[in-house]
């Protein structure tokens, strides 16, 4: 076990462990952690964030429409990566793809995380007359057509050698999606969008008023941040993504709507520690109260100097 001190790491503590074997260990202090396990076929690593009231943990998510994977810069540097992958029915496989042979990979050795991201009509790949239908929104579905998807999508990333599927992605969901994800055991619905209230083609996207952080999901909106409970889903949204800078790679994602162009001007705040940035920070901060304070209330009082 390491930890993250400046550029590089110190040694925290060693165990050599037989088969079957529990350890436990308790951190001194709060920071990033990196687990490297030895032993078997392959070295194994995992990131660990330790954190209090006073901390906030950073995701780094690559979007599925990207060549670049990241993982020469991010796996080296100790960094587990979530992945917006799809499903693709070309050959070879698009990239980013579901299908790509190095997410299995990943997925063991680094700990990375998979998220598809599927719209309602995204299922053909599977079977194209079971699950053919010509919209994206949820909404456009009943529940029990819901749950079989997602069923269907999780059967496949268990035959394909990828980790039991507990999470998933989409731009178009509706109250009946986060009640299927909740019934069938997708506990994370990320890549949602809070300044978003427009309809790009045939995504109609209404996420007007959600909270910028991670929250859980209200069941009878899931625009809203409810209380958690058991089955309860966490909504991860890419506010963080649009606030502070372009894509990493090409202006991709902000030819999408004009909205964004508009956005990304309010966003460039004149100062080293940008209004906006520094709310997302202090909501991220917040959402771990058990307060039933909004989240988004301080947006309203003047910056500190």
């Amino acid at each position: 076990m390491r930890k993250r001190t400046g550029a590089g790491w110190t040694d925290v503590t060693h165990a050599r462990l037989t088969g079957g074997q529990p350890w436990k260990w308790h951190p001194a202090e709060c920071g990033f952690y990196l687990a490297e396990i030895a032993g078997g076929t392959e070295p194994m690593q995992r990131s660990i964030a330790v954190v209090d009231e006073e901390w906030a943990v950073c995701q780094l998510t690559v979007g599925a429409f990207t060549a670049e994977d990241f993982a020469e810069t991010a796996h080296p540097a100790g960094i587990s990566i979530d992945y917006y992958v799809h499903p693709s029915s070309s050959t070879p496989p698009d990239v980013q793809s579901m299908q790509d042979e190095r997410w299995p990979i990943y997925e063991r050795q680094y700990g990375d995380a998979l998220h598809p991201h599927m719209a309602a009509n995204d299922f053909t790949f599977f079977d194209p007359e079971k699950f053919g239908h010509n919209d994206s929104n949820w909404d456009t579905l009943t529940l029990d057509a819901i749950k079989e998807r997602l069923r269907a999508l999780q059967d496949w990333f268990v035959k394909n050698g990828l980790q039991p599927l507990n999470r998933m992605a989409s731009y178009t969901p509706s109250n009946t999606l986060v009640q299927a994800c909740s019934e069938v055991g997708i506990r994370i619905l990320h890549s949602l969008i809070p300044e978003q209230n427009w309809s790009d083609g045939e995504w109609a996207i209404n996420h007007w008023g959600m909270p910028t952080c991670p929250f859980w999901i209200a069941p009878d909106d899931f625009r809203k941040a409810g209380t958690r409970r058991p089955g309860s889903v966490l909504g991860v949204t890419m506010n963080h993504y649009h606030v502070t800078l372009p894509h990493l790679t090409h202006w991709g994602d902000f030819v999408l709507s004009p909205s964004h162009f508009d956005r990304w001007i309010r966003s460039c705040d004149v100062g080293p520690e940008p209004v906006r940035f520094r709310q997302f920070l202090r909501d991220v901060v917040q959402s771990r109260s058990s307060s039933r304070r909004d989240l988004n209330s301080a947006a309203t009082s003047a910056p500190k100097k």
